[in-house]
């Protein structure tokens, strides 16, 4: 059986990162902050009046790299807002048992 940070997410256009680093952007989101992504530089915006967790931040710190190019990340999403436009093409999407 794989650990968490053994598996991956795979996002539209192609983007894969670390499940464990989107879990913890999304638990950065639920605890009422905000990751900035400024060049090569991380940033935490802390929530007004909310503490930072001392586990979210040494997640936070473990996971920069992905988190970094997670935050970079912009899909090409227009066809979701324009009829007009095709589709991208996604292709198969393939499942490999070890």
């Amino acid at each position: 059986m794989s650990s968490c940070s053994d598996r991956l997410i795979c996002l539209q256009g192609g983007l894969v990162v670390r499940a464990d680093a989107y879990v913890t952007a999304l638990d950065v989101e639920r605890a009422g902050h905000r990751l900035v992504a400024e060049g090569e530089h991380l940033y935490l915006e802390r929530g007004p009046g909310i503490t930072l967790d001392a586990d979210l931040a040494a997640r936070g710190r473990r996971w920069r790299h992905d988190l970094l190019v997670l935050m970079r990340y912009q899909p090409d999403d227009r066809h979701l807002f324009d009829d007009n436009l095709p589709r991208p093409e996604l292709g198969p999407i393939v499942i490999r048992r070890p």
